[in-house]
């Protein structure tokens, strides 16, 4: 048995945070008001469920983007790396998994969620308006699994306002869940798409989407490549996706490709082919029209937000393989309609541009935010006097925040020396707000105290440790562990494990860490602390998985408490330490 390797401690933080959504769909929302005027300058902060390749992310980095272009103070957060594919010009901050999204939206007056799972952690902030940003998904064409509905109902209902995109998405909202939003469709970049002088001389048709998800048909596109080999054996075929095949390889497979590149590869096509099984607004056919390439596509739903059947585009039932392939042919032997489909589609195209579609945005936004009550002065108790913030600027945010929560009280995350070399890291409330509603805000701005622990949960057993009794205190902890919740035991098994190290028992620790680990993935406490009786038990373990995993983690910032820079620790005991640890 070995710890979790990175992987599954990213997936762990991300299933904390979405198990989060129970209990917040439980609460009731605090009221929205705004804090003194509306700035001149709108202060928008985008959650990204993710960054990789793909046109859900692009078009929120687009609006980002032109957002920022307008004037507008942009914040893009996400739990993944910095986009490396798309040229990002807002701010970009990475949230590490072991930290809630929400904890780190900063001062802002609008907060645009882009999938409907960060739609309650937003609203619950209570500090701005909440905008959904539907681009459609399984919740919208899948049957919805029922210990799921519920939470999806609650969550999308709790958005401030609802925007969509394309007519498919729009229909779906409103039939399944009751939701009536504002449809405001994509567009394309024609500075990156747009046609070449002359088609090459060897021809290609393009297929683009994931084998890995099912609604993208890439299992029809191999088909249609496969009848298509056998009509047109001259013609090469392209195949676009944003991460490595699940399945065989379609022709020339091309992986996350950056956007010029893939602008290239649709420009230098004699055909565009979709096979989506749903779409709500597909953006590789539009692309693909900006290109100067003709296009032929499922009629998927979303397609017809721009596709002409005839017109602009040659569209075929869902899954019919051979209405595909005859559509495919077609195109490839009738120059005339070849055209006809290039010239239109490039029309079509230039009718969808993003500062067009940014200027709505920003216009509609600050209409939300003006439209919001002006809120009573409040006052607000700041008691933050004895802490050192990590960022000394985090004093003034914390302030502005705690004007803007709804909360009767505000909390950060405070550490405290505990013993030894370690610091405890716990939420602390640092302002208080007469007259609030009833709950606490926070936001993860650290902070450390020189006072002591002195108040913990467990501060019997810590005060044991500190008088170097590691035995009773290993025995306390064990008999508070088999008391307490299961969510208790994430918190407790880590003074298990500790006390076990202090008192010079590590092989007994790592063994039990082992156990502990894997149901404890997101805390990086039990990573450090494995490591930890690893190297003490001088016993072989991966520390370059568990490092990973560490520094993907961050904090164990979803939990009560944690320890300060587990990652720090780790490699101040590494350079410390000699043996056979591998």
């Amino acid at each position: 048995m070995n710890l979790p390797g990175p992987a599954e401690a990213a997936a762990a933080g991300r299933v904390t945070e979405f198990s989060a959504l129970t209990q917040v769909s439980a609460e009731v929302l605090p009221p929205l008001f705004r804090v003194g005027l509306p700035p001149a300058s709108l202060r928008i902060v985008y959650l990204v469920p993710r960054t990789g390749p793909g046109g859900g992310a692009r078009v929120l980095l687009e609006h980002a983007n032109h957002l920022h272009r307008l004037g507008s103070q942009v914040t893009v957060l996400s739990h993944f790396p910095r986009p490396d594919w798309f040229e990002l010009e807002a701010t970009f901050v990475e949230v590490p998994f072991g930290r809630a999204l929400c904890d780190s939206v900063p001062p802002c007056d609008v907060i645009v969620a882009g999938y409907w799972d960060k739609i309650l952690p937003a609203r619950r902030l209570g500090i701005a308006p909440v905008v959904h940003f539907e681009q459609g998904d399984f919740h919208l064409y899948d049957e919805v699994p029922e210990q799921h509905r519920a939470v999806i109902e609650s969550s999308l209902a709790a958005a401030d306002w609802t925007i969509t995109v394309g007519e498919a998405a729009e229909n779906a909202l409103a039939e399944r869940y009751g939701i009536f939003a504002h449809r405001i469709d994509n567009a394309v970049d024609t500075e990156v798409f747009c046609p070449g002088d002359a088609k090459p001389e060897h021809r290609s048709v393009v297929f683009v989407g994931s084998d890995a998800s099912a609604f993208k048909g890439i299992d029809v596109a191999r088909q249609v490549a496969a009848r298509l080999h056998e009509s047109h054996p001259e013609v090469g075929i392209v195949w676009i996706t944003p991460n490595a095949p699940v399945g065989p390889e379609l022709g020339h497979t091309v992986v996350a490709p950056p956007q010029e590149m893939l602008a290239r590869y649709l420009r230098e096509a004699a055909v565009y082919v979709g096979t989506s099984r749903y779409e709500s607004f597909p953006l590789p056919p539009l692309e693909a029209m900006a290109s100067g390439t003709p296009v032929v596509s499922t009629d998927n739903g979303g397609i017809f937000a721009y596709g002409l059947d005839g017109e602009n585009c040659l569209l075929a039932p869902v899954d019919d393989v051979d209405a595909l392939v005859a559509a495919v042919r077609q195109v490839l032997d009738d120059a005339d309609l070849a055209a006809s489909l290039r010239t239109a589609g490039l029309r079509t195209a230039r009718s969808h541009n993003w500062p067009s579609i940014a200027s709505q945005l920003l216009e509609d936004f600050r209409t939300l935010v003006e439209d919001l009550p002006l809120a009573a002065p409040a006052d607000v108790l700041i008691d933050a006097d004895d802490i050192e913030f990590e960022d000394e600027e985090d004093r003034a945010v914390l302030v502005e925040l705690a004007y803007a929560s709804p909360y009767q009280q505000f909390a950060i995350p405070v550490s405290q020396p505990l013993h030894d070399d370690y610091r405890l890291v716990r939420w602390k409330v640092v302002a208080r707000k007469l007259g609030g509603f009833p709950g606490t805000g926070r936001a993860y701005l650290p902070a450390a105290s020189g006072s002591p622990i002195e108040d913990a949960t467990y501060q019997f057993g810590i005060d044991l440790m500190r008088e170097g009794l590691d035995d009773p205190a290993f025995s306390w902890f064990v008999s508070q562990c088999q008391q307490c919740s299961e969510a208790a035991q994430t918190v407790l098994g880590r003074w298990v494990l500790m006390s076990l190290i202090e008192a010079g028992r590590a092989s007994e620790a790592l063994d039990l860490a082992l156990t502990f680990a894997p149901a404890h993935a997101a805390h990086p406490d039990y990573y450090l602390l494995a490591l930890l009786a690893a190297m003490d038990a001088r016993r072989p373990i991966d520390i370059g998985g568990a490092i990973e995993a560490v520094r993907l983690l961050g904090s164990g910032a979803h939990f009560d408490e944690w320890l300060e820079n587990p990652g720090e620790l780790l490699m101040q005991r590494l350079k410390a330490q000699a043996g056979p640890i591998r």
